[in-house]
């Protein structure tokens, strides 16, 4: 939702540096975004990968801050048949993991 509201590079500001050296955030939720600012015929939640949200910096600047927390995926779930896309679900938390041991860039899709 930051990147829908246009916040999404306020994280990285110093100013809200306290957040992190203070233990403020303990939980995130991750999702992808395709549109611009606060375009709602493109509010969607999508997987990591299908918009254009930089995670591979997002999770750098996560990992570096010594986040230990935890992460929601929120992604639409269902396919075009309507069966849920646990695949992709997997794919987003391997991907997640390894980002945040600086192990792989992200590409889930």
């Amino acid at each position: 939702m930051a990147a829908f509201h246009g916040e999404l590079e306020l994280l990285y500001w110093p100013e809200y540096a306290w957040l992190w050296q203070e233990g403020h955030i303990r939980h995130y939720h991750v999702n992808d975004y395709g549109g611009g600012y606060m375009e709602w015929g493109k509010l969607k939640t999508l997987p990591i990968g299908a918009g254009h949200v930089d995670f591979e910096k997002f999770f750098a600047f996560v990992r570096g801050t010594g986040y230990q927390g935890t992460f929601t995926v929120e992604a639409t779930v269902f396919d075009r048949m309507g069966v849920v896309d646990t695949e992709m679900l997997n794919r987003c938390f391997t991907e997640i993991r390894l980002a945040m041991h600086g192990k792989k860039a992200l590409h889930v899709i």
